[in-house]
Formats: structure tokens, C-alpha cells, sequence
């Protein structure tokens, strides 16, 4: 499981204010995040086994995270939805192009929430959608289940983000608020309540938050990207920041 919340449009310096945790198995290879050797212009981790990542952006300041969806069931042996992520950074598309485009392959992946912006507009889709939509302004998360379900713990996601937004939010405010171990629910298998709590931590079955990744993204286009990694007992290390301005990438390329 994995959690991301996204306030779109909800703070005057900051169009778009994304906070994620990679929930992971640890013995599943990865790196952290950079700029892409064999695609400069997309920073984010990579997965070692497929190739794909979770979250990432490029150099347009265009935004891409993906999570995996149980519902119950195991996961089909489909394609990798990390390879969402990378088709869609890879493109220069707007949501609406790029989620016309995939809509009859969604079926062919391993089940998944895709988030994905485009620097104008902020788009859901899932595998068991039959089309896609925009979303209007607000705080929007995803949890243990598809977007903005009503379950404990997006309902407490949502409100500890709202109250960020009194201030101006910065990085280490959000890694504090993803850190969060504390369980949003009160009963039930030990497994659902550690599952519950924001921060994952499943040491036992080597499982649990691997990375807090924020993106912020503001009214002049200016990007920071940071990433906290966490090992195996749950030690965070040392936190990769990344800075650039979205608009002068396009004034470099257009010249």
C-alpha cells in the first residue's frame, strides 16, 4: 500500500502540493531518485526489476505517481504499472491526450491509481476505469483503496494536509506529516492497523515504507523535489532535493 495527497489549487503560492509514501518491499531493488541517464529529462527513483518508477517528473515540471490496488485479491500477473509513470513523463501530453491514448491497454496492467499533471490540469484514472477525469480543486488522496474513498485513513490525510495549508508548506513540514506511525484506525488485525497509519512499518515481513517524496510546484513554475529514504528498521537518510524552474526548460528548448 502506498499514500498520496495532492492539494490542487488550494494554496496561493503553490498550484500543486504532492506528498507520497512508497510503501515496498525492501528486498525489491531500486534507486534513488535522479535524472534519468537514458532520459535526462525525468527525475525520479527507478525499480531495478522492471524498470519503471513510482513517482517522478521532467524538466516540463510535469507529475506522474502510481500505486498498486489489491482489492482483495492478488495482483495479475499483468504489465508493470511503473511503466505508466515513464510512458507518461516520456510523452509531453496532457492528461487528457495521454489518458485517451492508454485507455484500451488499462487492462493489461497490474491493477493501479495513476495520478498524472501537466503543468494546467491535475487527472485520475484507475485500471477498472472506463474513462478518466480532471480533477477540481481540493485536497485529494489516495489511501489503502482507490482515490478519495471514504476509509479512516484518507479522511485523516486530508485533514493534516488542510492544516499545512494555514502556512506556507515546506518540505520538511510534509516529510514530518508522512511520518506519521500512528494507526488511523482504532481495531482490528494487527496487520490492518499498521497498514492504517500513514508511515508503514511491517519489519517482520520486510515490508514498509521505503521513501517520503514531496513535490512542490508554485505559481512561478519554479520545482522542488525531495525524496527521504528510509532503511529496513525504519531510519530515515539523507534527504535529495531538487530544484528547477519548469517555464525556462521550455524557453531553452523552444529556442
Amino acid at each position: 500500500m502506498c499514500l498520496i495527497i495532492a492539494a490542487w489549487k488550494s494554496h496561493p503560492k503553490f498550484p500543486l502540493i504532492f506528498a507520497a509514501n512508497r510503501d515496498e518491499f525492501f528486498q525489491r531493488p531500486s534507486i534513488a531518485a535522479h535524472f534519468w541517464k537514458d532520459s535526462p529529462s525525468v527525475l525520479g527513483g527507478r525499480d531495478m526489476e522492471k524498470g519503471g518508477t513510482w513517482l517522478g517528473v521532467n524538466r516540463q515540471g510535469h507529475l506522474a505517481a502510481v500505486t498498486n490496488y489489491r482489492g482483495g485479491e492478488l495482483p495479475a500477473q499483468g504489465r508493470s504499472r511503473g511503466e505508466l509513470v515513464a510512458r507518461y513523463l516520456l510523452s509531453d501530453e496532457s492528461c487528457a491526450s495521454f489518458l485517451t491514448r492508454i485507455n484500451p491497454e488499462r487492462s493489461l496492467y497490474n491493477p493501479f491509481n495513476l495520478l498524472i499533471f501537466d503543468g494546467d490540469a491535475l487527472a485520475y484514472t484507475a485500471d477498472d476505469h472506463a474513462d478518466h477525469k480532471p480533477l477540481s480543486p481540493g485536497i485529494h488522496v489516495i489511501g489503502n483503496s482507490r482515490l478519495d474513498t471514504d476509509e479512516r485513513k484518507v479522511e485523516v490525510a486530508r485533514a493534516e494536509m488542510a492544516k499545512c495549508l494555514h502556512t506556507t508548506p515546506t518540505p520538511e513540514r510534509l516529510i514530518e506529516l508522512l511520518a506519521n506511525r500512528e494507526a488511523t484506525l482504532a481495531s482490528g488485525s494487527d496487520r490492518d492497523r499498521a497498514l492504517s497509519a500513514f508511515f508503514v512499518d511491517l519489519g517482520e515481513h520486510g515490508y514498509g515504507t521505503r521513501t517520503t517524496t514531496i513535490v512542490l510546484i508554485d505559481t512561478l513554475g519554479n520545482v522542488t523535489f525531495c525524496e527521504q529514504p528510509y532503511d529496513e528498521t525504519g531510519k530515515p537518510g539523507k534527504v535529495l532535493s531538487y530544484v528547477f524552474n519548469r517555464f525556462e526548460t521550455q524557453e531553452k528548448q523552444s529556442s
